[in-house]
């Protein structure tokens, strides 16, 4: 009380000015953080730090970029790429959307989109045709030389996409196609005229409107699957399209199937390095698979439900040999996709995954000629688990 008192006397005791003066420097007592050199001085040497830490960077990122240019060299020099190879190289990495150029050597998706950003741009800058093979054919040695092509199969295993390239589609064989901007029309059908390394020619069933450059989606029909994949317009001459090759191509789903009651003898055998049994004739010691009797008891193109007495795990891979006629065998490769069990007997569901088109063909036909004989109202669609999507 005291002090609030004495505090009341001395503030009445002030002039006007005295109390003016004293409101102003409330709460503003000069320290050396408020000196106006001090402010300034410490402005400046933030300004410092951050031009020094902005030379640092720009420092770092040049010799990052000149190691990677080094290590790319480097990378190219071991895969023998010539100077004008190394050049288109460059430019695909650019276009790859890769954090780093040298991914591009170990990245096959980013080369292709790479690669389909460069044809796009040189539709756009209108090269002709002869000029736009000629980078094509580089950027295809290119490929072989990265790796990203070797060992491709003209067979082709309808349970991998591993390897497979538009290039395999054969001549004469019927795709349907639709532009990637328009994939709410209705699909265009077209035939295969014409393939080689570079291009893929299709004469198609109507005249569209397209220029080069422009996306589109193509699908086809290969024994058991649907193979989807984008190419790029190279050329539009009257009914026929040239499209770019590309092996980025996937699975959409499995084609369905007439399913049909059969009664085929057949033989089994599990496909594996201890499914085996050894016999001695002769002396002469030989190692053979161990095959059991069983019945195909349902027929749907590729796959079949396998009547035997031996439980296999779904995905297990087994050995496959029966009769559709007197003339005809098929053996192949099966994939267990599921087990049932009625009584005494294990149905096998099984789909045959080595086989080449003309067998999946020669089945498909088998197929609808039994369900057409019996009738059609007897057979369905299949829908088991052997003709999931992929």
């Amino acid at each position: 009380m005291i002090g609030i008192a004495e505090t009341t006397c001395f503030v009445a005791v002030l002039t006007m000015q005295q109390k003016l003066m004293a409101l102003k420097n409330m709460g503003h007592e000069r320290t050396i953080f408020t000196d106006k050199w001090f402010i300034f001085s410490s402005l400046l040497l933030v300004a410092i730090l951050v031009i020094l830490l902005v030379v640092l960077r720009h420092i770092n990122d040049k010799k990052t970029q000149e190691r990677d240019q080094q290590r790319f060299l480097e990378l190219a020099d071991l895969r023998c790429l010539a100077r004008d190879e190394i050049k288109i190289l460059v430019e695909i990495a650019k276009r790859s959307g890769l954090k780093s150029p040298t991914s591009i050597f170990t990245v096959p998706k980013g080369f292709d989109e790479g690669c389909t950003a460069i044809m796009q741009e040189l539709f756009a800058n209108e090269h002709d045709l002869v000029e736009r093979k000629k980078i094509f054919e580089k950027i295809i040695e290119i490929k072989y030389k990265l790796g990203f092509a070797d060992s491709r199969k003209s067979t082709v295993n309808t349970s991998s996409t591993k390897w497979l390239s538009s290039r395999q589609i054969p001549v004469g064989k019927r795709v349907f196609l639709c532009p990637l901007n328009s994939l709410d029309q209705e699909d265009i059908e077209a035939t295969v005229m014409h393939t080689d390394e570079i291009t893929l020619v299709l004469e198609i069933s109507r005249a569209v409107v397209t220029s080069p450059g422009d996306s589109w989606r193509i699908r086809y029909n290969m024994g058991a699957s649907v193979w989807q994949f984008n190419a790029v317009v190279m050329n539009n001459e009257d009914n026929e399209l040239t499209f770019s090759h590309t092996d980025n191509v996937r699975f959409v789903n499995r084609r369905r199937f007439l399913r049909v009651k059969t009664d085929y003898p057949a033989l089994i055998a599990e496909f594996g390095p201890m499914a085996t049994t050894e016999r001695d004739d002769d002396s002469n010691r030989e190692i053979y698979p161990e095959f059991i009797d069983a019945r195909v008891v349902e027929l749907s193109g590729p796959s079949l439900k396998i009547k035997s007495n031996v439980e296999l795990d779904i995905s297990e891979r087994i050995l496959v040999i029966f009769q559709i006629d007197d003339v005809t065998t098929i053996q192949d490769i099966g994939e267990v996709r599921g087990c049932d069990l009625a009584d005494e007997d294990v149905y096998l569901l099984v789909e045959l995954v080595g086989l080449n088109e003309s067998t999946i063909t020669r089945l498909i036909k088998e197929t609808n000629t039994i369900a057409i004989r019996n009738g059609l109202g007897d057979s369905i669609k299949d829908q088991d688990v052997t003709m999931g999507a992929v």
